[in-house]
């Protein structure tokens, strides 16, 4: 099974700047971004993400939280 179509994107909190982790589904991280901490910051990181994993949400995912 190919463990990177089992995401997990972590996201450490922080004032002016928020630390996004994107893990494997082995726990590998696969990226990490400084992200700005505004709304076009987020959206921004977001949409890269997505730009290069297209399938990443074609199927339901198994869970989701916030």
């Amino acid at each position: 099974m190919d463990n990177r179509n089992n995401i997990t994107i972590g996201v450490d909190l922080g004032d002016k700047f928020q630390i996004a982790v994107v893990f494997d589904g082995d726990s590998n991280e696969l990226k990490i971004a400084k992200v700005i901490n505004t709304k076009t910051g987020v959206s921004k990181f977001l949409k890269l993400w997505l730009y290069f994993n297209p399938n990443l949400f074609k199927s339901k995912p198994s869970s989701f939280s916030l």
